[in-house]
């Protein structure tokens, strides 16, 4: 999937875990742990390196993040987007991407 640049400015793409892992887990961790009170030990799992990730970034600095398991049946998750960035179409963008990726995939 190529990168998408949105009229407000941000950015989604897919990435590799591997590659964009401190990236994700930065939007993850201040989402989940810090703001929800998700204990970090269950933020990060072992499904992580088998998911295809999405990654959101305005002006380079990542503001979403999002994951599709494509070895469950394309379950959705880890969503996130930070709380100064929600309201622009964010996480809409993130969650069309992932709709339009599901097919490439084999899912519906």
């Amino acid at each position: 999937m190529a990168a998408e640049k949105s009229a407000t400015g941000f950015e989604v793409r897919a990435v590799e875990w591997s590659v964009a892992r401190p990236a994700l887990m930065s939007v993850r961790t201040k989402v989940f742990v810090e703001e929800q009170g998700v204990p970090a030990a269950l933020e990060e799992d072992d499904r992580d390196p088998a998911c295809l990730h999405l990654l959101a970034t305005r002006d380079g600095v990542p503001v979403g993040a999002a994951r599709l398991d494509l070895v469950q049946g394309g379950k959705l998750g880890r969503v996130a987007v930070l709380p100064e960035q929600r309201g622009h179409g964010v996480g809409k963008a993130m969650m069309r991407a992932l709709h339009a990726i599901a097919p490439v995939h084999g899912l519906q």
